[in-house]
């Protein structure tokens, strides 16, 4: 009888230990989204490599990571599997606000092996996803950063950036079709390297061709609705 009331003990004495334990994960703070927080640290691990298991966890949108030296934008990138304009309105955690996700829209693979890939944020103030990249607009600023880093679940995208300057509300991907045809993309890169922006800061010393896989980064621009702020570059290496 003793053995039965002492393992009867036992159990109630785990199963509150089971509760505490369960209330402590509900109310436990999430980790913060940073670079940092979601580098592997297990034997193996490249350099730099990602949790991208535990980053799906917090969303299972996340697939990529940008990171800008020299800006503060190292955050993570997103893609919607049905509504292009769900972040728009929501954050990188799926929480409704309009400043902090970095988004792909679903006319993009997600491994970047577009010609043509466009990465969208809000830049209205300062402290949100893209506010930085109006750093570009000074030349000696992009001539000191010029890369900027897209991390994969197996690999590390060097990109060089070679131009930043006000353009209009066309979608840049769906009219030149990704660049997935050749005339397609030697009139996308002439229009970059053309701009209609007098103040237009253009690398002309790069290797970009019509047949580099282009990263046009856009956000908003305070001229307003017709008008967007372009951010573009180039595939340089895979790092693996």
């Amino acid at each position: 009888m003793k053995k039965v009331v002492i393992l009867l003990i036992i159990a109630i004495l785990l199963g509150g230990v089971g509760v505490l334990w369960w209330m402590l994960q509900g109310t436990a703070e999430p980790k913060e989204l940073t670079r940092e927080a979601y580098t592997l640290q297990e034997e193996g691990a490249l350099e730099g490599q990602l949790d991208f298991a535990a980053l799906q966890e917090v969303n299972p949108d996340i697939y990529a990571w940008i990171h800008i030296p020299g800006t503060g934008i190292d955050a993570p990138v997103v893609q919607h599997p049905e509504d292009n304009g769900y972040y728009l309105t929501h954050g990188p955690r799926r929480e409704e606000n309009s400043y902090d996700a970095i988004f792909t829209e679903n006319y993009n693979d997600k491994k970047f092996e577009d010609y043509i890939t466009g990465i969208y944020g809000n830049s209205s103030e300062e402290g949100v996803a893209f506010y930085d990249l109006y750093r570009y607009t000074d030349k000696k600023f992009m001539e000191e950063n010029p890369y900027l880093y897209i991390y994969l679940p197996d690999c590390v995208l060097e990109y060089r950036i070679f131009a930043a300057y006000v353009g209009d509300n066309s979608h840049v991907v769906l009219n030149y079709e990704k660049g997935a045809d050749e005339m397609a993309r030697e009139v996308y890169l002439d229009s970059i390297m053309e701009p209609r922006s007098m103040d237009a800061i253009i690398d002309r010393n790069t290797s970009v061709d019509y047949n580099s896989k282009v990263l046009t980064l856009t956000t908003n621009h305070k001229l307003g609705n017709n008008f967007r702020f372009l951010v573009q570059a180039y595939l340089e290496q895979i790092k693996k």
